[in-house]
């Protein structure tokens, strides 16, 4: 809770004997779980089937493809017969966009890879070498 008495995390997991430490779950998070929960029976999420990381776009490759965002997701793994591999997507791209949202960080990323993302066509906007692609990938229900 804050000083205004609003509740703002759910604690997740505390450690006994660790000096009262706890880990918690944003208030936003946790009525989108309790959401899911109450209408499908479980949390229904979007697949692609990579591994990124939240990086800075360096300044140069941002002038090179005419955009000024900052920050993107920078693809580790592309898992073999997965979403990301079939729209082309491959290790060391970053992805900056999602449907025409742009994409900053890992957690915006799996934001937008929603249950209203499985099974539909997204255009993915993707920075590789330089250069500015646009692919089309299709999530599936993570399982």
């Amino acid at each position: 809770m804050n000083s205004a008495s609003e509740v703002i995390g759910v604690n997740t997991a505390i450690v006994p004997g660790a000096q009262a430490l706890c880990f918690a779950v944003g208030i936003d998070t946790a009525h989108w779980v309790m959401t899911e929960l109450m209408a499908h029976g479980r949390v229904r999420r979007a697949f692609i089937g990579l591994t990124g990381t939240s990086a800075s776009i360096p300044r140069l490759l941002q002038r090179a493809i005419g955009v000024e965002q900052a920050h993107g997701v920078r693809v580790g793994d592309v898992a073999p017969d997965s979403p990301a591999l079939a729209a082309g997507i491959e290790s060391g791209d970053w992805i900056i966009g999602l449907d025409g949202v742009a994409v900053s960080s890992i957690g915006e990323l799996r934001r937008l890879l929603d249950h209203t993302r499985i099974g539909r066509l997204c255009a993915v906007r993707v920075v590789r070498g330089g250069k500015l692609l646009h692919r089309v990938i299709t999530p599936r229900e993570q399982r």
